[in-house]
């Protein structure tokens, strides 16, 4: 997965590769007093090795919302 690691993503629980560009991650974020884990189904594009990537995805909320995301690493 071109580079992704687990340790690159606060909070990330687990990372697992789906495919060479496609992975699912769990997240755990903390905002004292609120704990919220959230699973994520990601996607890397605009893969420049030397210079980084986009990471895109769309998690689900255990509220069942749905929670777009986009990172530029």
């Amino acid at each position: 997965m071109s580079g992704l690691r687990q340790q690159s993503m606060p909070g990330c629980q687990e990372l697992n590769k789906v495919s060479e560009t496609e992975f699912d991650a769990v997240i755990v974020i903390k905002a004292d007093p609120i704990k919220a884990t959230f699973k994520l189904a990601g996607t890397l594009s605009d893969l420049d090795p030397l210079n980084g990537y986009t990471i895109s995805g769309e998690g689900k909320a255990s509220e069942a919302q749905a929670i777009p995301s986009l990172v530029r690493a």
